[in-house]
């Protein structure tokens, strides 16, 4: 028996181990993990918010963007366009000066021409052929070849007149369509 009262006391004759209570968050403690989350919540809230305005911005500033450009386009073809106009009219005053230039030569060239066969006196002549039927006739020849090459001289004076005028005008258009150009270039 002693046996059996050994076996019964031994395991109690063992030192105990000590009890300890499990460790719970306090009050305060659960408390703040509480407005942690809800802290974290609004956070995350915040952030989506965020992204929503940054990609409304990146929307708008995409199409802002783009009317941009178009206008740029525009802006850019006017350009050309007045760059071309100012080409075509500076090459027609370009050709309505050379024509102009020429015109004047021909025009200089008649009226040497008539100075050098004109250069006779008519009344001399007149008063020297008069009764001769066949020296009245080659001076009234000459007097209307004369008239003719006054007409013909007239004619070309006329046009070379013409032209300059229409080189001039050429010229002054053209430098505006440079002006307009310019103020393309800047305004692109």
């Amino acid at each position: 028996m002693a046996a059996a009262v050994m076996a019964i006391t031994l395991p109690i004759a063992q030192p105990v181990s000590p009890a300890f209570a499990a460790t719970y968050p306090t009050w305060d403690e659960l408390q703040a993990a509480k407005a942690n989350t809800v802290a974290a919540a609004q956070a995350v809230d915040q952030i989506v918010s965020l992204i929503g305005q940054l990609e409304a911005n990146v929307e708008t500033t995409r199409a802002e963007a783009e009317r941009r450009t178009d206008e740029l386009i525009a802006a850019q073809q006017r350009y050309d366009d007045a760059v071309r106009r100012a080409d075509e009219l500076q090459a027609q005053a370009d050709a309505a000066a050379l024509e102009a230039d020429n015109a004047r030569r021909n025009a200089g060239q008649v009226a040497a021409q008539l100075f050098r066969t004109g250069s006779n006196d008519l009344s001399v002549n007149l008063m020297f052929d008069a009764g001769d039927a066949a020296a009245t006739d080659k001076l009234l020849s000459k007097l209307g070849s004369m008239d003719k090459m006054v007409e013909r001289t007239s004619s070309i004076y006329e046009q070379a007149q013409a032209k300059v005028n229409s080189a001039s005008s050429l010229g002054e258009q053209a430098e505006v369509a440079r002006g307009e150009r310019e103020a393309l270039r800047i305004a692109a």
